[in-house]
């Protein structure tokens, strides 16, 4: 297996090498026959997920965040790949494609729906990372206030487009700058 550093597996190769066992069935993806057995694969796998975030110390730095679980963090340092990969924190949001697109024409500008590119899996995580943070009220108050005040203004999915936004851009900064998470007053 491949190593970002030392003998630790990249969380990539991890999240590809997971024995996951998918059986369709009837239009329902389900892990093995026994019910009991899906409970056991699940905890094997969560096991296995638990102990690579242990060993990984980029992947223990992002899960400082609120709402940042080892999965999310595992994806977006896959995603990242590399913390010098940007100038800028900024650019992370928009290489995950959580940035509007823009339309201009003439006298016309407007923003549209999110762009989408880059990693879908990735952008998926962040987005239930803010619906986390949105929801069961985790982490401290200043990141939910933010989110709440845009949800006021412009509605709950775009509010959580913009914390995912936020988040991405935060986490390649703790990564940047190697400093766990601290909530700081919100602009």
């Amino acid at each position: 297996m491949a190593t970002l550093s030392g003998n630790l597996p990249t969380p990539l190769n991890v999240i590809a090498t997971l024995d996951l066992r998918f059986v369709a069935v009837g239009g329902h993806c389900r892990f093995g026959a026994r019910p009991e057995s899906n409970v056991e694969d699940i905890a094997a796998l969560d096991g296995k997920i638990q102990a690579v975030a242990k060993q990984h110390g980029t992947v223990r730095l992002l899960m400082t965040a609120p709402g940042v679980g080892p999965i999310t963090a595992m994806a977006v340092t896959a995603a990242f790949d590399d913390a010098e990969r940007f100038n800028r924190s900024s650019s992370a949001g928009a290489y995950l494609g959580l940035t509007p697109r823009r339309y201009e024409s003439g006298e016309i500008s407007r923003n549209g729906r999110i762009s989408k590119s880059g990693d879908r899996f990735a952008r998926k995580c962040l987005y239930e990372a803010a619906n986390a943070i949105l929801s069961r009220k985790l982490g401290g108050p200043r990141l939910r206030e933010w989110a709440q005040a845009i949800a006021g203004r412009t509605g709950p999915r775009k509010a959580k487009v913009a914390l995912a936004r936020k988040l991405a851009v935060t986490l390649h900064a703790m990564w940047c700058t190697n400093t766990a998470f601290r909530e700081a007053a919100m602009a």
